[in-house]
This record gives C-alpha cells, sequence and structure tokens, in this order.
C-alpha cells in the first residue's frame, strides 16, 4: 500500500514537471514570436502560399488606369407621381436601380451613359431630372431633364 502511494506521489510528480516544461514552451514561443514578427512569417503558410507582395510600381502597372478612374454620384429625381418602380435606371446598359422612390442616387464614371427606361403598358410622359451631383462631374449639368415616353437618355458623364 505504501509502495502504491510512493508510486502515485512520484508519477504526479512527473506529471506536474512536465505541465510546468509545457508552460514555460508556451510562455517562451509567444515571447519569440511577439518580440520578432519575421519568426511568425516564416512559420506563417497562409502568407507563403499568397506569395510575395506587390511594390507600388508593380501595382501600379497591374492596375492600369482602372484606378485612377474617379468615381462620382447622380441624384436623379422622378418628376409626378412618387413612386414607379416600372421606371428602371440603367448604366452603361445594365440597371442600376428603379424609382421605388422620388429620389434615386447613382454611381457613375467617366463616359457613363445613363438611361430610363420606362417599362409601363400604359405609357405616359415620364420626366426625370437630375437634382443633385458631385462637384467633380462637369456633365450633366445639374437640374438637367429628359422627358418622354420610352426610353431617356442622358449625355455621357464628363469628369472635370
Amino acid at each position: 500500500m505504501r509502495r502504491r502511494r510512493q508510486q502515485a506521489n512520484v508519477t504526479d510528480l512527473n506529471i506536474f514537471q512536465f505541465i510546468c516544461l509545457l508552460l514555460v514552451l508556451l510562455i517562451t514561443v509567444q515571447a519569440v514570436l511577439f518580440y520578432l514578427p519575421s519568426v511568425a512569417s516564416v512559420l506563417n503558410t497562409a502568407l507563403r502560399l499568397e506569395g510575395k507582395p506587390l511594390q507600388s510600381e508593380e501595382l501600379a502597372r497591374y492596375a492600369g488606369d482602372i484606378a485612377a478612374t474617379p468615381w462620382a454620384c447622380i441624384t436623379l429625381k422622378l418628376l409626378g407621381p412618387i413612386s414607379q418602380p416600372e421606371i428602371k435606371i440603367m448604366v452603361d446598359g445594365q440597371e442600376v436601380a428603379d424609382f421605388l422612390h422620388n429620389e434615386v442616387t447613382i454611381a457613375v464614371r467617366q463616359g457613363s451613359l445613363i438611361s430610363v427606361k420606362d417599362l409601363k403598358p400604359l405609357k405616359s410622359a415620364t420626366t426625370v431630372i437630375i437634382s443633385k451631383k458631385t462637384s467633380n462631374i462637369a456633365e450633366p449639368a445639374l437640374n438637367s431633364k429628359v422627358s418622354g415616353t420610352n426610353d431617356l437618355m442622358f449625355g455621357p458623364v464628363i469628369i472635370k
């Protein structure tokens, strides 16, 4: 009986020493990773899979003039009835919004063509006005108005 107790105490002591050793090892690894970030980047496999980051010159070459094209906002206001979701707003041939509300703000860029399509079965004259625009837009002008029964189109967007 006594022998088993001594054996149990030795086993408990060995387990305690092992846990203390693991705790010291954990704290040491955490300290190394905190004070030497380069070690963390070497151990991180996700960074190696993604490749090295592009330098600013390479990034500009790959992006070309895509990033250089500024975006701007135009707010179109439907004159007449408050809500007409059958009237769709298209930018460069793609539907971006409808007149569920009286005013709609859309994002445009240099050369964008804004058109308004009236899909109502009974066509009546529709009037749309540019009520707001960001200051970097030269054309179409503020308060420009288009009116008609089918497809209405503003001139191309020109950004200053």
